[in-house]
């Protein structure tokens, strides 16, 4: 729904640095006040919940969705909509390599079930559509 709107708007012509802010800013101003209506305002901090949430504002918010809206508004979004199916592929990988564990028999489906969504997104005869 983002990449819709942010295509389909003015945000498609605006720096990638002005869309993160506005994305950020929009995050802020709905989760705040839904974190203070359901109680969970409260927390404790250790080192792990620094490192998990230095993790999710530097890399996460910062470097991937740069990342993602300097590629929207340098391609067309069918070309690069296949990252999006993309995206639990690359994370079980990226948990594997961090918690350093072996590709067991379990994991095997995920591709399977991911390749009918990268078909689609390419379209016929393996490119995307324009």
């Amino acid at each position: 729904m983002t990449t819709v709107v942010i295509r389909m708007s003015s945000l498609a012509t605006v720096p990638a640095k002005q869309t993160l802010l506005y994305q950020l800013a929009g995050a802020c101003v709905l989760l705040f006040p839904m974190a203070v209506l359901l109680h969970q305002t409260d927390f404790t901090v250790t080192p792990i919940l620094l490192f998990s949430l230095g993790y999710q504002v530097f890399i996460l918010s910062f470097v991937a969705f740069l990342l993602w809206f300097w590629l929207l508004r340098h391609y067309q979004a069918s070309r690069i909509g296949v990252l999006s199916f993309m995206t639990p592929l690359f994370g079980v990988l990226l948990g594997l390599c961090c918690c350093m564990s072996r590709w067991n028999r379990a994991l095997s489906p995920g591709p399977y079930w991911l390749s009918p969504g990268w078909c689609l997104s390419a379209g016929p005869g393996g490119s995307a559509r324009a």
